[in-house]
């Protein structure tokens, strides 16, 4: 092998691109929401608390998470943490 070709091959393998790593992923936040009313009179309430989030930046189901429970209107649910 002459000395060109050897040459020629070192560079072209040092300067080829080891390995494509792919972007991490965004970190998902989750918000655990207890709420007394019924599922009727909270669902009314959550519009404004998801446009707040969203405002701030997080969107749910990208990089937010909320898993809703609902006490109808059973403060002692919301205590034992037996709300539905």
């Amino acid at each position: 092998m002459n000395r060109r070709a050897f040459v020629a091959g070192s560079i072209a393998l040092l300067s080829s691109p080891r390995g494509v790593e792919a972007q991490p992923a965004e970190k998902v936040y989750r918000i655990g929401l207890v709420g007394t009313p019924t599922v009727a009179e909270g669902v009314a309430r959550l519009e404004d608390f998801r446009q707040a989030l969203r405002n701030l930046g997080y969107i749910e189901g990208r990089n937010l998470a909320i898993e809703y429970r609902w006490a109808a209107m059973k403060s002692a649910y919301v205590d034992s943490g037996k709300a539905r």
